[in-house]
């Protein structure tokens, strides 16, 4: 069949996380509309998303920083050999290396990706994503667009320097053909968890990382323990050795040892988010939550932070509280119980179906790569 746009993908990794799932949505909803997609990356990951049959998936090891300008050349070559139409590329490094191969004279269009909405490098984060997010700042006259899964992220970047008029704003696109209710995958989980019958169930998604703040989780799970001892905690997702020993720690200083159990990387997500009553997001910073909507999408009703559009995709079928205000995010909860978690539940997962479709996001993206043409 006739091959529409030559498109091609720039990523770290095809490993299992927010950025990388959603490339591989868009890519492989873009390959079943006639494309031709290609997806670079440059560094193994030893847990990876599967690929659609029909994309091509190209490695070019970038090796220590000092490599950089090798990786560059190779990138360069590799891009003007095989002329694509158009190269997405997502996060800092793969935006910077496409828009120095663009003033070296590859001259192809780029639309750059952007993921976070309010990430604070100046107070936890090292030298380095201060240094990328400069030359991100230096370089953003070279892409066609810059394409962010946030509202949000227009005025965290515009107001750093970016070019506003550049933004466009594509929501992520959940799966709800994967991600829905179900009530035997839940009872499998709390089974297989040994979680008493008629215990409620509140879960935390996201890395152990100090941008997802578990420790406001944990002092809430302490506060809303002591009222409601028939309560069960469930934290999804790895991080640094160093930092789940430091938050294991807390967890028992907070005397939730026996009522919260770590799951860490888990690919049962579905059935994971089935066997809660509640799903919580305690995040600083955020872009697009994909945790918050997939756990909407199983009708899970949620209580989150302001972080990024974590308040814009919950609506008003869960609850927003203030950043690290335990006692606040305890007494969400307690308002859920109350109203409802499945009749909330089941307004969520409508809110997600109606608004944040995967049909939305290959749709809204093809527009963009016609426009640009």
């Amino acid at each position: 069949h006739t091959i529409l746009m030559k498109i091609c993908f720039l990523i770290r990794s095809l490993g299992r996380a927010g950025a990388e799932r959603q490339l591989i949505i868009t890519a492989g909803g873009l390959s079943q509309k006639g494309h031709y997609v290609s997806i670079i990356t440059y560094h193994h990951a030893e847990d990876v998303y599967p690929l659609e049959p029909g994309i091509n998936h190209i490695h070019l090891p970038r090796g220590p920083v000092w490599g950089l300008p090798k990786f560059i050349a190779n990138l360069k070559m590799h891009l003007i050999n095989s002329r694509y139409d158009i190269i997405i590329t997502y996060l800092d490094v793969p935006n910077i290396a496409v828009a120095i191969t663009n003033y070296l004279g590859m001259c192809t269009p780029n639309i750059w990706q952007f993921r976070v909405a309010d990430l604070n490098y100046c107070k936890k984060y090292h030298l380095t994503p201060r240094m990328l997010l400069a030359a991100e700042r230096i370089l953003s006259k070279v892409p066609v667009a810059i394409v962010t899964n946030a509202a949000a992220s227009v005025d965290f970047y515009s107001n750093r320097g970016f070019p506003r008029e550049k933004f466009r704003v594509i929501p992520n696109g959940i799966d709800t053909g994967y991600f829905y209710p179900d009530p035997d995958g839940a009872r499998l989980i709390r089974d297989s968890l040994r979680i008493p019958s008629g215990h409620w169930v509140i879960g935390r998604v996201g890395r152990l990382d100090y941008q997802k703040d578990y420790v406001t989780f944990l002092q809430a799970a302490a506060l809303f323990l002591r009222k409601c001892p028939n309560s069960r905690f469930l934290c999804v997702g790895d991080g640094p050795q160093s930092q789940t020993h430091h938050l294991q720690k807390i967890a028992v200083r907070l005397h939730l040892d026996h009522a919260i159990q770590w799951l860490g990387s888990r690919h049962d997500m579905r059935q994971i988010y089935s066997a809660f009553d509640i799903a919580c997001s305690s995040s600083l910073s955020e872009g697009f939550p994909n945790a918050v909507a997939e756990a909407m999408a199983c009708g899970v009703p949620n209580v989150v932070t302001p972080a990024g559009d974590s308040a814009l995709v919950v609506g008003d079928t869960g609850f927003t509280v203030p950043f690290q205000n335990p006692q606040a995010m305890a007494d969400a909860w307690f308002d859920i119980l109350r109203l409802g978690p499945k009749s909330l539940g089941l307004l969520a997962r409508e809110r997600i179906v109606r608004n944040f479709s995967v049909t939305r996001l290959i749709s809204d993206t093809e527009q963009l790569l016609w426009a640009i043409q």
